[in-house]
């Protein structure tokens, strides 16, 4: 959570800092402690700088601080997906294989050996993926 500290200055970062409303709950926050100079937040990296004025607040207020704001930052450990999530459907381990093994074939056969081999393997690569598509997603 606390990415750097310099004397008069701490760096936070944390996936929440990426929402604009628990930016402004954290900014409210430190901005009301007297000895905070400037919040600048970006939402962009999840990153929030804090300017203090070190002759009013010290390094162990603000470690306090930061674990004070840990529950609010941190996001709740997701859960496993369920065996009927969407992209398991999408997954067949033997479809997959077969179509790694005709990019390959199709690849090397259009540099090494053949254009007609190439043309061959890119049809069976197509074909097995069709056939995935339509055994995973249609049915």
């Amino acid at each position: 959570m606390i990415a750097s500290f310099f004397e008069g200055r701490v760096r936070l970062r944390a996936n929440a800092l990426k929402k604009v409303e628990i930016v402004g709950k954290v900014v409210n926050l430190l901005q009301n402690k007297d000895g905070i100079v400037r919040c600048n937040s970006n939402l962009r990296t999840g990153s929030l700088v804090v300017e203090y004025d070190p002759q009013k607040i010290s390094h162990e207020d603000l470690t306090l601080a930061a674990e004070f704001l840990r529950p609010l930052l941190e996001e709740p450990a997701k859960s496993t997906p369920a065996k009927s999530c969407y992209l398991r459907k999408l997954i067949s381990p033997k479809g997959e294989m077969y179509m790694m093994g005709a990019s390959a074939v199709g690849t090397l056969g259009g540099l090494i050996v053949t254009r007609r081999l190439h043309m061959i393997a890119g049809s069976v690569f197509f074909l097995c993926a069709a056939y995935h598509a339509y055994r995973r997603v249609v049915r």
